[in-house]
């Protein structure tokens, strides 16, 4: 069995390392007190830092959501980086951007660019996008869990920074159509329509998108 490290337990976080849990052993860490004892129904041990979560681990999954956090967590006081076995992968999954992920790289010998897409529902059943880049050896390391959280997962590259660079093209996408979406329920309002009820029609035809569904619910 893979024993793997988590470090964040917030609104993505929390349910991914649920899921890797019915699979893996898994510790964990947040500096939130009480997020990773909240877990323990899955099986999820706590460690008392970031240092706790990286000993004896073979995957280190990092999912925090800003680049100084995940500096913070790999190498500020009681960071998980000194602590790791030699052989340990670490596997970023937030969207922090490609070039801190290269400057990682030389800090950190087995580095898998890993970011995720599909919100809160889908990380609750593992059934989430991952976009990936790592050398073959780092990658295969890492497809157990790969494959318990995501449901569809691309390789896309080997150096550092590729997976984060996709996932930059799959934000503006993103963030187009939620700005359309908007735009359109707000159409809908001005000549006088039931914006749910138009929604709930369009959701099902070709102007259907995943953040229509998502975020036109409200």
């Amino acid at each position: 069995m893979t024993r793997v490290g988590w470090i964040g337990l917030g609104a993505m976080g929390a349910p991914m390392a649920r899921v890797a849990a019915q699979d893996h052993e898994v510790v964990a860490y947040d500096i939130a007190p009480g997020a990773a004892a909240a877990l323990a129904d899955a099986g999820v041990s706590t460690a008392g830092s970031a240092a706790d979560a990286a000993r004896g681990v073979d995957v280190l999954a990092v999912m925090v959501a800003t680049p100084d956090q995940v500096e913070s967590v790999l190498f500020g006081e009681n960071g998980a980086a000194a602590h790791l076995p030699a052989d340990a992968v670490v596997m970023v999954m937030g969207t922090v951007g490609p070039e801190p992920m290269v400057a990682w790289s030389a800090a950190l010998p087995h580095l898998v660019d890993a970011p995720v897409s599909g919100g809160v529902a889908r990380a609750q059943t593992g059934d989430l996008l991952m976009m990936y880049s790592g050398s073959d050896a780092d990658v295969l390391q890492t497809q157990s869990v790969r494959a318990a959280l995501a449901s569809r997962s691309a390789r896309v590259g080997s150096a550092p920074g590729e997976g984060q660079k996709v996932k930059l093209v799959n934000q503006l996408l993103c963030g187009s159509h939620i700005a359309v979406a908007a735009e359109a329920l707000a159409f809908a309002s001005a000549m006088g329509l039931d914006t749910r009820a138009c929604w709930e029609v369009i959701r099902h035809g070709a102007a259907a998108s995943f953040m229509l569904d998502d975020r036109g619910r409200g």
